[in-house]
């Protein structure tokens, strides 16, 4: 591999990028259908903007030193390798957690934290916490009157956040409330635990609606931070689902690189970031069932897909990939029919009880649910207040899922992509053609015209599972310069492109 002109075309690309957004005003989607917001930066804060870009490269070459040093550690081999590599790990997501704290509170006031009240709070930004907080006195009851929720006469409610969504994101909201209502002592330690600008926050959203008490000043801030917890906890699965192909230093390279992803640390903490995790997991569980064998493996993905789809139908295509890795190893030979038929049965299963066992207990019908949040979303584009037009999407998404994955982490993928390819072995080419084929059904379909961005987090953990094959070739010394490299993209873009049409 001839690394210098690949370097040179990274740089440049990163360059380019961190030039549109600071030095163009070129609208980042379509003008007129939907535009991420750049984060203005007057004369008069320049200032506390230089220092904030400071503070997030600081932690930027903290964090990277914490990979180089687990990447020495984690190859290791000796008696004590098992608890080496999960004491690495642990040590990677507390890195992880810290980095993107630091990282979001270095944006400019109002786009740091203190969005994390805000964007959970207001129906305008999702409306789960809201509906959970002050119209849901028992889940017994929500769930009988979800139904209404579905069929509501206000296109608002029934084909943006709350329409389209299975009850899982309520009564994840509901859960935190409990959990807070139950515990002083744990109401105290969070109160006590949240940074100046999520408490300032706060005091204005209680100025300007006069209902903020303990307990929702608690609840806030623990969605906030059980949501960025499990977004950072993607490297886990990440690690074990590269594990099944590759060495230990690869599967290090490639789940140390999801935290440095612009758009994790740019969407917290919206619901969307809670997915990587969940159809992380369901990945590693079925392609180690396919490679491994075994039927609890797909029975636990099913059970993980159940949860994912509980929360949201975007983990659609994430059914796909898992039908899509069976079937190529089944067509290429590696999985026999006897395996097929226990893959497909086990997921079937870790599917089928836990939507059976809402039927008992609820009389939830999910199956009917799912096809109502499908026509809700449909129903969405067909409103005049929300034009799109399939052909600028078409060619907009892609770019937009380059810039929100990192330009190096993106050029990283298409070369991991033909470096499967090239070598044609099951193992590494089919989950190349089948994220590929998933990706590009989910694009050319038009089910998200705006915002892929945000839409699409849950897919880029691909790129890092694809990335592996070159992380593992790559010297050491050019692994870190590109972990640098999306690191001081992920602070040039934090700074200067909201994932929000508001500022507190």
């Amino acid at each position: 591999m001839n690394r210098r002109p690949i370097a040179i075309a990274l740089v440049a690309a990163t360059a380019a990028a961190i030039g549109v957004y600071w030095l163009t005003d070129w609208p980042l989607g379509v003008r007129g259908e939907w535009t991420w917001d750049r984060i203005p930066h007057p004369p008069s804060l320049r200032g506390d903007s230089l220092l904030g870009i400071c503070q997030g490269l600081l932690a930027a070459t903290a964090f990277v030193l914490v990979a180089r040093t687990g990447g020495r550690l984690i190859s290791r081999s000796g008696r004590f390798v098992a608890i080496t590599r999960l004491a690495c790990l642990s040590t990677l997501v507390a890195a992880g957690f810290l980095w993107l704290h630091i990282l979001q509170e270095s944006a400019p006031s109002g786009h740091g934290l203190s969005k994390a009240p805000w964007v959970v709070f207001y129906p305008g930004s999702s409306g789960y916490y809201f509906e959970a907080r002050y119209r849901m006195d028992s889940i017994e009851e929500f769930l009988d009157s979800y139904e209404n929720l579905l069929n509501d006469p206000d296109p608002a409610r029934r084909t943006l956040h709350l329409g389209t969504h299975p009850p899982g994101l309520f009564l994840f909201h509901h859960a935190v409330l409990e959990t807070c209502r139950q515990s002083a002592g744990l109401r105290r330690s969070l109160i006590a635990w949240q940074p100046g600008s999520v408490r300032q926050a706060l005091d204005t959203i209680s100025d300007a609606d006069g209902r903020l008490g303990e307990l929702d000043r608690a609840a806030l801030w623990l969605a906030a931070l059980v949501t960025q917890l499990a977004a950072v906890a993607t490297i886990l699965p990440l690690y074990a689902l590269v594990r099944v192909d590759h060495s230990a230093k690869a599967a290090w390279r490639a789940c140390v690189i999801w935290p440095l992803v612009p758009a994790v640390a740019i969407f917290l903490p919206k619901s969307d970031c809670l997915y990587p995790l969940l159809a992380t997991t369901a990945a590693w569980l079925w392609w180690s069932g396919v490679r491994k064998g075994g039927w609890w493996r797909p029975c636990l993905a099913g059970v993980t897909l159940w949860l994912g789809l509980f929360l949201s139908l975007a983990f659609l295509p994430v059914v796909a990939l898992g039908g899509g890795l069976a079937a190529w190893a089944r067509w290429r030979g590696t999985l026999p029919r006897r395996r097929l038929a226990g893959f497909a049965i086990g997921t079937l299963v870790g599917l089928a009880i836990p939507s059976f066992a809402c039927w008992l207990a609820w009389g939830l019908n999910l199956p009917s649910t799912w096809w109502s949040n499908l026509a809700n979303h449909a129903a969405f584009y067909d409103q005049p207040q929300h034009p799109r037009h399939y052909i600028s999407w078409l060619w907009t998404n892609p770019l937009e899922l380059v810039l929100a994955a990192g330009v190096p982490l993106a050029g990283l993928t298409v070369a991991g992509f033909f470096s499967r390819v090239r070598r044609g072995t099951p193992a590494e080419a089919g989950p190349a053609w089948i994220c590929l084929i998933v990706w590009a059904a989910l694009w050319i379909s038009g089910k998200n015209m705006g915002e892929a961005a945000r839409l699409w987090l849950f897919l880029m953990p691909w790129g890092c599972w694809l990335a592996a094959t070159v992380w593992q070739e790559i010297r050491t010394r050019d692994w870190v310069w590109l972990l640098a490299l999306q690191a001081i993209l992920a602070v040039a873009t934090v700074s200067r492109v909201s994932g929000f049409h508001f500022a507190s």
